[in-house]
């Protein structure tokens, strides 16, 4: 290879590496400009809207509360039924529309903030709530999570107002569970409450009601005892009625 061409090799060689340091210039100075465009801060005192996504297409909501509002009623239910994967839970939200829609707040699992421990919600909501009402079926006593929050709610003094779904025999119930209920008069006292949906809710919320009004009057017993339920239909002979079936 003669001088020359060595020559004009190496003047196109500097004129690349000129070129590529030119182009990365460049580019470090249009990200510079594209990261100061994205940091502009807003004016003093301004704060960020919460953002939730909600939906499988994750729609924007900044108007949602970051978590729910201390409410008057807490519900404790199992998701099952014996005879429908969600039985349990499709009654707890019948009767949470209904208690709304007579005026008091509710709160129940399913208003738990994705991703959240649903424990510290829950207990956080039976410590400041008047009454618990726990979905009795076979599932609930089968479920140790179910038998925690009923045992949360006694240990702390709760009024506890039972909601029976389905039938009950004795051998389902477990001995501890048997403790905390034996003096709750559930509704209804045998059967479905979906089989006398209108009668049972009547009878649901006269128990509240009376609960409510025990507590503003400061007479709610130690142990939380709900002994205002409608007897009778129930036939049921005290306080201490046991009879599960």
């Amino acid at each position: 290879m003669c001088i020359r061409d060595r020559y004009q090799r190496r003047v196109r060689e500097k004129l690349v590496e000129h070129m590529v340091s030119r182009l990365a210039m460049l580019l470090v100075a249009i990200v510079a400009v594209v990261c100061a465009l994205g940091s502009e801060r807003k004016p003093a005192g301004a704060t960020e809207e919460p953002v939730v996504l909600d939906g499988a297409l994750g729609e924007r909501h900044a108007d949602l509360p970051a978590e729910p509002p201390q409410a008057q009623i807490v519900l404790s239910y199992r998701t099952k039924s014996s005879d429908d994967p969600k039985g349990g839970e499709k009654l707890m939200l019948l009767l949470a529309a209904r208690l709304e829609k007579e005026g008091f707040r509710t709160f129940h699992g399913r208003q738990v903030p994705g991703g959240e421990d649903w424990r510290e919600y829950w207990t956080q909501q039976v410590l400041g709530c008047a009454v618990v009402i726990p979905l009795l079926s076979p599932a609930f006593f089968e479920s140790k999570a179910c038998r925690d929050e009923l045992i949360f709610a006694d240990n702390h003094q709760k009024s506890i107002v039972p909601v029976l779904c389905e039938p009950l025999k004795n051998e389902e119930v477990p001995s501890g569970m048997e403790m905390i209920l034996q003096s709750r008069n559930r509704v209804p006292d045998q059967g479905r409450f979906e089989d006398d949906l209108d009668a049972n809710f009547a009878s649901l919320l006269e128990g509240i009601r009376h609960q409510l009004s025990m507590i503003a009057d400061g007479a709610v017993r130690e142990d939380g005892e709900t002994n205002v339920l409608a007897r009778s239909r129930s036939g049921s002979t005290g306080p201490g009625h046991s009879d599960l079936v």
